[in-house]
């Protein structure tokens, strides 16, 4: 563990993007997945000796090559990514499950460019920078931490459970 792997670059599939990777950002999501290992929730029974990881999920894309179709988006079209995304229902995360911006380049297949929820990569206008880029997934957690996302009223006709301890007047 702790080395660097060199790989091929990965042959690109219809439907599939060959992106380089401009800039990557650390969080404390990495800094969980480092220290617990395979013990990390999101990693499910994987054997990280047997399929190890490459993390960085906060990441600024360039298109490298691309077979996808998308109108607008070829080589040296910059690219951001949603990293946690559903396909079939089924959960995945860039730089768990699908290779990370901890590599070189990465290859952004179907199971991210056809999600429940549509394509997880988008353009990004040359205005802003690649760090800016990578710190889009950080700065949603800080805004999502403040946005109200429950109810804000009751039920029609729902119950409403009150449990106050000792002191609460």
């Amino acid at each position: 563990g702790g080395t660097y792997v060199t790989a091929p670059l990965p042959a690109v599939g219809d439907g599939e993007i060959l992106a380089r990777v401009e800039a990557a950002t650390l969080c404390a999501s990495d800094a969980k997945m480092v220290r617990l290992g395979e013990d990390y929730p999101l990693f499910g029974d994987r054997d990280l000796g047997a399929d190890p990881a490459c993390l960085g999920h906060e990441l600024s894309l360039t298109v490298e090559t691309t077979r996808a179709g998308l109108a607008g988006v070829g080589p040296g079209t910059r690219l951001g990514v949603q990293p946690d995304l559903y396909t079939g229902g089924v959960r995945h995360c860039i730089g768990v499950d699908i290779t990370g911006g901890f590599a070189d380049y990465i290859l952004l297949g179907r199971n991210v460019m056809e999600t429940d929820g549509g394509p997880m990569a988008f353009t990004v206008p040359p205005e802003v920078g690649r760090a800016a880029t990578a710190m889009l997934e950080p700065l949603a957690c800080v805004e999502g931490a403040f946005r109200l996302w429950g109810r804000s009223s009751l039920l029609e006709g729902g119950r409403l459970a009150v449990i106050a301890g000792e002191g609460t007047g």
